[in-house]
């Protein structure tokens, strides 16, 4: 038949829970995904997640409202997809049936398939459909349905799931009928989703999105931990310009904690977003400068590491505008 075989390798992971300890050991057997070939082995392989902005978006309606919020982690996700190519790989290492030109046909995808992501997906919507449940126009990461009057909310970022409805009965009944397709973990009412931690304050109706462990995490990555804080991200009078001393990325890894810093100001820490924003625009040839001036950031974080977005209680969004007009250089 002229079909390439794709490699197989193990791949081993300790998932940790909201405080950092070990919850639990992972292997997962993976296919060498990078060997596939575009129009042979895969085709279209675009798979829709839940946008951070309808992660804000539930949580600021089920805080208003007073809604239940609990997730599900669905078991070996997609291995639920099934493939629509002809894929064959070598025998997984540690198991050989037969001689050395035995090779396995899978009928289900794989970790590291390029067209894995793409077929969990659509197993996860057919299923969702026929429980009554349509995708979000806005966002086809997010499912709702009118159950009993009541708007059902479910969030999908590849295996984890976000559940959020007014009655713990219906909830319990998605659940169930899940359930009864794909094996799964049941967490609960949601505390950790993400990487986010989550606390919500019924009485007061609010929820808090913080990202503790991650800003943790990126200041020992970039060898800040136990640093001075400071009060500000920024000092209003700092002007940076692209002349200065070139910076050796080789050594110091500008790109890194910049990227690493936009997907915090994007998530949970607005308070950094301009900073962050202006570091940026010096990724092609940063100077010691801008590299001193992200150090800054990263000290700022050092000392508001739970800082985060509260959602509802009825407060007001608090903001501040530039001073100078926006009339400075470099700004």
């Amino acid at each position: 038949m002229g079909a390439r075989k794709i490699g197989l390798k193990w791949v081993f992971k300790l998932k940790r829970d909201a405080d950092g300890n070990v919850e639990r050991y992972k292997a997962r057997l993976v296919a060498k995904g990078f060997t596939q070939k575009e129009g042979v082995d895969f085709g279209e392989v675009f798979a829709p997640v839940g946008k951070y902005a309808s992660f804000h978006a539930l949580l600021a309606v089920a805080a208003d409202r007073d809604l239940e919020l609990h997730q599900l982690d669905i078991k070996t996700a997609l291995l639920h997809g099934e493939l629509e190519e002809e894929v064959y790989t070598e025998q997984p290492p540690g198991y050989k049936l037969g001689g050395p030109n035995v090779v396995c046909k899978l009928r289900r995808a794989l970790y590291g398939l390029h067209q894995a992501p793409r077929a969990w997906y659509v197993r996860l919507r057919k299923e969702l459909e026929s429980m009554g449940f349509k995708p979000s126009l806005a966002d086809p990461g997010l499912f709702v349905k009118i159950e009993n009057g009541e708007p059902v909310y479910v969030l999908v970022y590849v295996d984890d799931l976000l559940l959020a409805c007014k009655s713990l009965a219906v909830i319990g009944q998605v659940k169930a009928q899940l359930l009864r397709a794909f094996a799964m973990r049941d967490l609960g009412e949601t505390r950790f989703y993400l990487g986010f931690e989550i606390e919500r304050d019924r009485a007061a109706r609010t929820i808090s999105v913080t990202q503790r462990r991650y800003i943790s995490n990126i200041l020992e990555r970039f060898g800040m931990k136990g640093s001075n804080s400071r009060a500000t991200p920024m000092d209003a009078n700092l002007r940076l310009t692209a002349e200065g001393v070139p910076l050796d990325t080789s050594v110091h890894p500008y790109s890194e904690v910049v990227g690493s810093l936009l997907y915090l100001a994007v998530c949970s820490r607005p308070d950094i977003s301009f900073a962050v924003g202006l570091l940026a625009r010096f990724m092609a040839k940063p100077t010691i400068n801008h590299w001193n001036a992200a150090k800054g950031v990263l000290r700022y974080l050092m000392g508001t590491q739970a800082l985060g977005i509260k959602f509802g209680g009825g407060a007001h969004v608090q903001g501040y505008c530039d001073s100078d007009l926006a009339g400075a250089e470099g700004r």
